[in-house]
């Protein structure tokens, strides 16, 4: 993959990387609701784990992990959306 080819991919693995944190955003009160914020951040860094560990650890080195390492990424700008339940405990 050429230079210009590799910035274009890596932008929209970044828009994607953030469109996983918005929806994390938004789904976040609801879940904080109903399981509270202690169970809610605990799910969200154990996903975060486990998406870091996935991402890193096993597709980015696979031969043809592209596809898979973009997938894991949008599930790693979910969990990264952790920082959102930080302003429900503020109050």
């Amino acid at each position: 993959m050429g230079k210009a080819e590799a910035a274009r991919m890596a932008s929209i693995e970044t828009g994607l990387l953030s469109i996983g944190t918005i929806v994390s955003c938004l789904a976040l009160r609801p879940m904080a609701e109903r399981i509270g914020r202690r169970k809610t951040l605990a799910v969200y860094f154990v996903g975060m784990a486990a998406s870091i560990a996935l991402a890193f650890g096993w597709a980015f080195y696979l031969s043809n992990g592209l596809v898979p390492f973009i997938a894991l990424l949008v599930v790693l700008g979910f969990f990264g959306g952790n920082f959102a339940l930080f302003s429900l405990w503020l109050p």
